[in-house]
């Protein structure tokens, strides 16, 4: 072999290497998505494929279908759902019920998605088959003595003297009609009708 090749051998290699890398970096650039989504996959529930949480506010529209779940697992999640099969007939059992498309959904639902994850402009979603709305939590009823109170907690001491407090709003009822806040002195007995904490009512004992 003449001295005069060596430079095209050295050409056609460096040409082989440069190519081999960009094969490389494309599968790469293919492959992280993917990647991604299956890592993410990978901490779901082994059995069913499902996740759990409540629909995050303002997520969910009439015309849309993505929104996103805030779950206590994996915090908040984006989720696809084209709606059910057309002929596909929605249920529901116990007071749950299914829905047929993402316009069936309100800020705040208890949902039960079932669905695959998958790659979607580089990003993990779920995408879901089925969609299954949970029965609201019940509200509960608490009797105590007023320990304190300003505009926006309450804090009742429990016959077995430990103490919870309630978040208080604008939304929240003071009865009888006419008592406001400034009624719950401490030493107060009242009843508080309450969900996940949030006083709902409080119903000022005579």
């Amino acid at each position: 072999m003449s001295h005069g090749s060596r430079p095209g051998i050295l050409w056609l290699r460096a040409a082989l290497l440069a190519g081999a890398l960009l094969a490389t970096l494309a599968t790469a650039v293919v492959v992280a998505p993917a990647f991604a989504a299956d890592r993410l996959a990978a901490s779901l529930p082994i059995m069913g494929r499902q996740i759990h949480g409540t629909v995050k506010a303002g997520s969910a529209s009439t015309s849309a279908k993505t929104f996103v779940v805030t779950t206590a697992r994996h915090g908040d999640v984006s989720v696809h759902f084209a709606g059910l099969p057309a002929g596909t007939q929605a249920h529901g059992k116990a007071r749950a019920h299914q829905a047929s498309a993402v316009a069936d959904l309100h800020d705040g639902d208890l949902v039960v998605l079932q669905g695959r994850l998958s790659a979607e402009g580089g990003k993990a979603v779920f995408e879901a088959r089925r969609i299954h709305v949970l029965p609201a939590r019940a509200t509960t009823h608490t009797v105590g003595t007023v320990d304190s109170a300003t505009v926006s907690s309450l804090t009742l001491k429990l016959a077995d003297g430990s103490t919870r407090t309630f978040a208080l709003s604008a939304d929240t009822r003071i009865e009888p009609q006419g008592k406001t806040v400034t009624d719950l002195k401490s030493g107060t007995r009242v009843t508080v009708v309450s969900k996940d904490d949030t006083a709902k009512a409080v119903v000022i004992q005579s």
